[in-house]
């Protein structure tokens, strides 16, 4: 028996595949479930049937509010150098500002050049260890990560520019 369009989207918006669990549930790993609907042949190549897929989101919908949040509020370093990076400008790659990667948020990223621009203040002199492990789930992920420190890009953004064109022109590590 064959479900109707509106028979899925009801079952996807109450019951059957909706919420899946407890928030706790959701949140307990990277990745989360959502669900689409997709059509695809029928084996007798008659007619598109509709069927349910779940598909695996990269990161969960706190992160993504993380992500949101910290747009909201850039530090003077990521506003200057934000005016480098947008709208293609360096060699033509494309960046995003405060790009969700699993459970982290980059603060700059090159998805297609594979390429992670962080920005450092005073308080990344405490988190060592948090950065490192950070850098080593992007490193496992292919991506290269850059570090600056703040006052680098507020007096010396040439020189951070060229850095990022050289790891842009390098390519994936």
């Amino acid at each position: 028996m064959a479900l109707a369009i509106s028979d899925v989207r009801r079952r996807l918006t109450s019951g059957i595949g909706a919420g899946q669990g407890s928030p706790r549930h959701v949140y307990a790993s990277p990745f989360y479930p959502t669900y689409a609907l997709i059509t695809t042949p029928n084996p007798s190549g008659l007619r598109h049937l509709p069927r349910l897929e779940m598909k695996l989101k990269r990161s969960n919908p706190e992160t993504m509010r993380r992500a949101v949040e910290l747009r909201k509020e850039p530090t003077l370093a990521e506003i200057k150098l934000w005016a480098y990076l947008r709208r293609d400008q360096l060699n033509g790659v494309s960046f995003r500002r405060q790009h969700a990667i699993g459970p982290y948020v980059a603060d700059f990223c090159a998805v297609k050049a594979k390429l992670v621009v962080e920005l450092d203040g005073s308080q990344h002199l405490e988190q060592e260890e948090y950065d490192a492990q950070r850098t080593a789930y992007l490193a496992e992920r292919g991506y290269r990560v850059l570090r600056f420190w703040n006052h680098q890009v507020m007096n010396e953004i040439e020189g951070v520019l060229m850095e990022i064109e050289a790891a842009i022109e390098a390519g994936p590590p």
